[in-house]
Order: structure tokens, then C-alpha cells, then sequence
């Protein structure tokens, strides 16, 4: 993650009237990748434990002649592939998925929150307070 707004920090910037403008977005673009990821991951868990639990179904229907105890196992399974197959379909994470998609993917389009008009160069220990001043105006 950067917070820096300019390449150059050692120089005062300011915007000029039709240069090139520097754009502030809320993610760049392996930030966003690396939340998608995130979203998604819980998603594909749930649908590996589902297809095990499929599988395993299969398995318990192939055998001959079940007895109480096959039958409990065959319900307990079932219980179980009903409960990944519910988080998936009704799960939060689907919906904000499809909105991110739709809302944020396109960079320059959905994430712009301005661009840079001023930026003063980045200064540490500025009037001996020990703080860094890194500061910038955006326009809209």
C-alpha cells in the first residue's frame, strides 16, 4: 500500500490547467485483486466441503442393504451438504461479490475519489515537533 500521492516528494506540486491529472483512487489494482481474493475464498471453501460431502453421499448410497447406523450417517451427511450448499446461496459474500464486480472493477471509471490539485513536499521533523508533514489538496 502506498499513501504517497506523488512520485517526486521532495518538491511542492501543484496542478496546472489542462497537464495530465494525478488521480486518487480507494484501491490500486492488486489491492482490489487481493480483496476480491479475499471474498471469494470463503465462497470456494464452502464449495469444496460441499462437493466432499456430495461424494460422500454417492459413496454411502453405493452400499448394499444400510442398516440404522448407515442411515443416521447418510441423514448426518446430508445435514451437512444441505448446510454448505445454504452458507453458499444464501451467504452475504456472493452478493457483496457481485456488487464490487459490478460497482468498483473498472478503475477509472468506479474509484476515483479526485485528483491531486496541490501537494507540498513531504517534510519530517518540521519546527522540531518530530511529525512528518505529508499532506495533499485533491480537486473533484
Amino acid at each position: 500500500n502506498c499513501h504517497v500521492l506523488r512520485k517526486n516528494i521532495t518538491v511542492d506540486y501543484e496542478h496546472r490547467g489542462s497537464a495530465p491529472m494525478d488521480y486518487v483512487r480507494v484501491c490500486g489494482i492488486r489491492r482490489f485483486q487481493r480483496g476480491v481474493d479475499e471474498i471469494m475464498k470463503p465462497i470456494a471453501d464452502h464449495g469444496i466441503l460441499a462437493d466432499l460431502w456430495a461424494r460422500e453421499i454417492v459413496k454411502l448410497q453405493a452400499k448394499e442393504g444400510q442398516d440404522l447406523e448407515g442411515a443416521k450417517e447418510m441423514w448426518r451427511t446430508r445435514s451437512k451438504l444441505d448446510d454448505e450448499n445454504e452458507a453458499i446461496a444464501a451467504g452475504d459474500l456472493m452478493t457483496l461479490y457481485d456488487q464490487v464486480m459490478k460497482e468498483w472493477s473498472n478503475i477509472k471509471l468506479h474509484r476515483n475519489i479526485g485528483h491531486v490539485q496541490y501537494a507540498e513536499a513531504i517534510t519530517v521533523d518540521k519546527g522540531g515537533a518530530r511529525y512528518t508533514s505529508d499532506w495533499a489538496g485533491l480537486g473533484c
